[in-house]
């Protein structure tokens, strides 16, 4: 999922304006507004008033196009599981204590809808162009014989 989608999913799952955000952030509406259409670019220090403000980590707004796989594993490469003497103890150290884990959530579920939109309007072109084939292999034929 791209920085602009995750921006506004964020934003709508709290329920605030674009105005609201800019304020938060310390940002004029153009600014804001300019990033969460794509037209700038995130830099570090945003990126670390937008985890403060959405209580989510940080790498989640810096990763951008990344495999989902890979994003999950950025996400929570800051947790530490430590082995104890009696084998392993479970002490995890994660850097964000999962906060904004309800955003996130929400992000992917509008990822996977958005997806499923997708996919089933793939799934009628391709119907189109198969029954399209189809007539076309029947006139064919029909001149042929």
């Amino acid at each position: 999922m791209n920085l602009p989608i995750k921006l506004k999913v964020f934003r709508e799952y709290r329920n605030w304006t674009i105005d609201d955000v800019s304020k938060e952030l310390n940002l004029s509406v153009k600014s804001y507004t300019d990033l969460e259409m794509g037209k700038t670019k995130l830099n570090g220090v945003l990126a670390q008033k937008l985890s403060d403000l959405y209580q989510a980590p940080m790498e989640f707004f810096l990763i951008d196009d990344t495999p989902h796989y890979l994003q999950a594993e950025v996400l929570y490469s800051n947790c530490t599981i430590t082995s104890g003497s009696a084998g392993t103890s479970g002490y995890i150290n994660h850097q964000h204590n999962d906060r904004g884990i309800d955003e996130i959530i929400y992000a992917k579920k509008e990822e996977i809808k958005n997806l499923k939109q997708q996919i089933e309007y793939l799934q009628q072109q391709n119907d189109k162009l198969v029954a399209l084939l189809g007539e076309r292999a029947k006139d064919n034929f029909a001149a042929d014989c």
